[in-house]
């Protein structure tokens, strides 16, 4: 029974200190702000502070963090003027020293080399703020965050009054506040709004304490006319003030588009083009892939897939397409060495053949060869012609990126603080993400232009978390540095990238030759069935359609080009001909027989969808 009696007195004892040791916890006995908005659009803020101090967090003193920038409309943030005008404690001046950071300013009140007392304490903190209003149409708004949710202590008491210019109707004003956690909208709170001598008064006070991490937040609206807004000239010198690397950036891109423009009106204009007549015969002494990196102006798979399909026709080479799980091509010579191969497509063969191989499967197993067939290939065309029939004046567009670069540097150096190194880092990553992305949806398009719509689904399915990467990386930067830089380097690698093409230009001798390469893709596009057909023998017409198609190819027409021999091929088969047309270079299934257009498609396609996946990484990074 004693044992009981004496737990019972304990827990009493217990019950008493409680009190006593809630009041000695270090917390914020009382918040009293005041805020006056004056006719010029000032804020006169004083806020009272009320804390007890027990030298656990409060030791010299406390420190108030107030934002620097606010947000008027939407991506719209502004740097707002902060003056502290007086700063006490109980009543009489305590030192303090403010601390800028990129976005807000700290200020550290108390003596660093002295304690406080222990207990209650008052702290009095006056500023000064502008711009923190909002104007609308029809009103305008003070949204005011009175406490702040980031205290490390609770608050007993919060309350504000907000004290408005003389002559507003109190009737008109409107008036609501929020507590809790930030986004919050706890409606713990008495409003209460009457006239004073300096005007209108609106008074809200929070009918419970606010714990850590809790705040109090006030939004009082009245009719336009009664404080001065700032007009157009004004809002400018606010965002130029606020973002002070949007200036470079801007007057940057400017300089960049005048130095493209002059660029390329000098050196990059295209010659006009001359009259083009159908031609029934491809240009002479030129292959079909030369053709299409000349109308390029460079080097793509399908360059590479054109030059395989024509030497193919040639007899040079049989390919042949196994389905079943999976989709193989594979590339068999057939020993005809007499065969006329044109300089590039002999540089192809002497890089994909050598060391004397019948057969080359398009697979990763073959990756080094082909990657080395390709660059022969396109090292070939450049050398025969690039200057001679078009020029890249690739030195002009290396100017471009410099200026680029330096444009970057300017305004990361108008970057406030410590800013500078993540601006650095984000000029840097966005730069390598930017550029891969756009090349990435670019292959897509092209593989769309060239019919190869699976291989375009299946890169665009992994495009897909890279676009979204590079949309979430500008919102984060802009966040953190402002819009100007990300959004600006966005527009620069654009800008670089396409005047990268632009400035690719034909030379006289390639403007002749591209009339010539335009002519007979009309006669591919615009032929008629009947006048093809004409001939007693269909199977030679056909055969014309064999020895062209890699033309059509190159020149991105074969659909066209098969479509003028679907009647041939047909009538043929009702004729008692065979199954179709199955030519000897091709063997496979899915793409020949009766359906030429098929065959075409699926000889695109497939060839340089396989070319694509087999002569690309398969280990991580680079995009």
């Amino acid at each position: 029974m004693n044992r009981g009696w004496r737990l019972l007195a304990l827990l009493w004892l217990l019950a008493l200190a409680w009190p006593l040791q809630s009041q000695a916890a270090e917390r914020i006995l009382d918040w009293q702000s005041t805020i006056e908005v004056r006719p010029d659009g000032w804020l006169e803020v004083t806020e009272h502070i009320t804390v007890n101090a027990e030298h656990h967090q409060i030791r010299r003193g406390i420190y108030r963090d107030f934002p620097l920038k606010r947000r008027p409309g939407l991506l719209n943030l502004i740097k707002v003027d902060f003056i502290p005008v007086e700063i006490l404690r109980d009543g009489e001046p305590e030192r303090w020293r403010m601390e800028r950071k990129p976005d807000s300013v700290r200020l550290w009140i108390g003596n660093p080399s002295r304690m406080v007392p222990k207990g209650r304490h008052q702290y009095l903190i006056r500023y000064r703020t502008w711009p923190q209003l909002g104007y609308f149409r029809d009103f305008d708004e003070l949204y005011w965050n009175v406490t702040g949710n980031d205290w490390a202590f609770p608050i007993d008491k919060a309350s504000a009054v907000v004290i408005l210019p003389r002559g507003i109707p109190p009737e008109r004003i409107h008036a609501e506040a929020y507590t809790g956690r930030k986004g919050a909208r706890g409606q713990d709170y008495t409003v209460h709004v009457d006239t004073s001598v300096k005007g209108p008064r609106v008074a809200f006070l929070a009918t419970r304490p606010l714990a850590i991490g809790e705040g109090l937040t006030i939004v009082t609206t009245w009719p336009k006319g009664f404080v001065e807004e700032p007009d157009t000239r004004r809002w400018l010198q606010l965002i130029a003030r606020s973002y002070p690397e949007l200036l470079p950036m801007a007057g940057g891109l400017a300089l960049l588009l005048g130095y493209y423009l002059v660029v390329w009106y000098r050196f990059g204009r295209d010659l006009p083009a001359g009259v083009v007549h159908p031609r029934y015969q491809p240009p002479r002494g030129h292959s079909p892939a030369s053709a299409r990196f000349l109308r390029r102006m460079g080097y793509d798979h399908k360059t590479f897939a054109t030059a395989l399909v024509s030497l193919a026709v040639k007899g040079y080479l049989e390919i042949e397409h196994k389905t079943g799980w999976g989709s193989e091509w594979i590339l068999r010579r057939t020993g005809k060495s007499e065969v006329d191969k044109s300089p590039g497509e002999q540089a192809l063969v002497n890089a994909l053949f050598a060391g004397g191989q019948k057969e080359i499967p398009l697979g990763r197993s073959q990756q080094s060869r082909l990657k080395k067939a390709l660059k022969a290939h396109e090292k070939r065309l450049r050398q025969d012609y690039e200057k001679r029939f078009f020029i890249t004046n690739r030195a002009w567009a290396l100017g471009g990126i410099g200026l680029s670069m330096a444009i970057f540097a300017v305004a990361i150096l108008m970057l406030p603080g410590n800013t500078k190194v993540l601006g650095l880092f984000a000029t840097a990553w966005l730069s390598i993400w930017t550029g891969a992305v756009f090349a990435m949806v670019a292959s897509v398009w092209r593989l769309v232009r060239s019919h190869s719509y699976g291989q375009a689904l299946a890169l665009g399915l992994f495009s897909l978390p890279f676009i979204g990467g590079e949309f979430f990386g500008l919102f984060m930067f802009s966040t953190m540095l402002g819009p100007a830089i990300p959004l600006g380097l966005l527009l620069i690698v654009f800008v670089n990238l396409a005047f990268y093409q632009w400035l690719k230009a034909p030379t006289r001798a390639g403007r002749r030759l591209l009339d010539e390469i335009e002519g007979f893709r009309e006669y591919l596009v615009t032929a008629e069935a009947d006048d093809i057909t004409a001939s007693k023998e269909r199977f030679e017409d056909l055969g014309l359609f064999e020895r062209y198609l890699p033309w059509a190819m190159a020149l991105d027409v074969e659909q066209a080009w098969a479509s003028h021999f679907q009647g041939a091929l047909e009538r043929s088969m009702q004729e008692g001909h065979g199954q179709g047309w199955h030519p000897g270079w091709y063997h496979g299934s899915g793409v020949a027989g009766a359906d030429l257009a098929g065959l075409s498609t699926g000889l695109t396609g497939g060839l340089a969808g396989a070319l694509a996946s087999a002569s690309s990484s398969g280990s991580g990074g680079g995009w």
